[in-house]
């Protein structure tokens, strides 16, 4: 072969021959065509049979990344008091100006959203404000759907999107949707259910024109 040498005396941990080109690095393992680099191999002393100048080729291990845990849900009252100082604030979940009669505010399902939800154009907690209000303007007065009243499972996928838009990946968007609807289930509120109230207009500051 072009450009190389074969040393029978190098061994792979766990192959029986490799080539060993003019750099000094395995060219070829089994013949396959494989070229690692030289940074990617380091030496250790091993068996006699894997030697190559008292030292054997093995590869390193890949290191482990642990998962990121979904963003931490916690009472409205509680959360409030944990985010001081840290620009974010507690986003009611099952929104407070709809289950307010049934789930108590300070016990509302919450999580922390960066920003105003009304007056900090672009923030996570604005955006996802904007979004659930866009799911409610179809049932106020102009909307295509007024007169009707939304299920609580309709309001849960609302609720999903809503925090999409404001910022979470969608699988913590859809655990802590999740986590909601379980607090409604508590409630006595069923997914076909109705939700208590549709909520009025939060007036936004408006986003500057594009």
């Amino acid at each position: 072969m072009a450009g190389t040498r074969y040393r029978p005396n190098l061994h792979v941990v766990g192959s029986p021959m490799a080539w060993i080109g003019p750099n000094g690095y395995a060219d070829r393992i089994l013949g396959a065509g494989l070229r690692p680099s030289p940074f990617q191999m380091r030496l250790q002393p091993s068996d006699p049979r894997e030697r190559m100048h008292g030292a054997a080729l093995i590869w390193p291990s890949r290191p482990s990344i642990a998962p990121t845990a979904p963003p931490r849900t916690a009472g409205y009252s509680t959360l409030t008091k944990e985010l001081e100082g840290t620009g974010q604030q507690a986003h009611h979940l099952n929104q407070n100006a709809v289950y307010r009669d049934i789930i108590p505010e300070n016990e509302g399902l919450s999580v922390g959203l960066r920003g105003n939800a009304f007056t900090e154009v672009g923030s996570p907690h604005y955006n996802a404000h904007r979004s659930l209000e866009g799911f409610w303007n179809q049932f106020r007065r102009g909307g295509a759907r007024f007169g009707q009243t939304p299920t609580n499972a309709e309001y849960g996928a609302a609720l999903e999107a809503s925090l999409r838009a404001g910022g979470l990946s969608p699988a913590d968007a859809a655990t802590v949707a999740a986590q909601a609807a379980q607090q409604r289930a508590a409630y006595g509120l069923a997914p076909t259910a109705p939700v208590p109230r549709i909520p009025g207009r939060i007036n936004q500051t408006p986003p500057p024109p594009p």
